[in-house]
């Protein structure tokens, strides 16, 4: 299987979710992580969530203007 690209376009910021080989995707926001793309490798097939923690809400608002 080839890479799959997803684009998407906001109201705020636009992002790309890449999904790959071996269970692994990319997610790239172009503010965030210097450009570089945030990349998670062999995860697993079940479904499962991260919990959200927000400390400095008004800081993560600045990388999307």
């Amino acid at each position: 299987m080839d890479d799959v690209q997803y684009q998407f376009d906001g109201d705020k910021a636009d992002f790309d979710i890449i999904l790959g080989k071996n269970n692994s995707f990319e997610i790239e926001i172009p503010k965030l992580n210097s450009g570089e793309p945030v990349k998670l490798e062999n995860i697993n097939d079940t479904p499962y969530t991260f919990g959200i923690q927000w400390h400095n809400l008004e800081e993560y608002k600045t990388y999307l203007k």
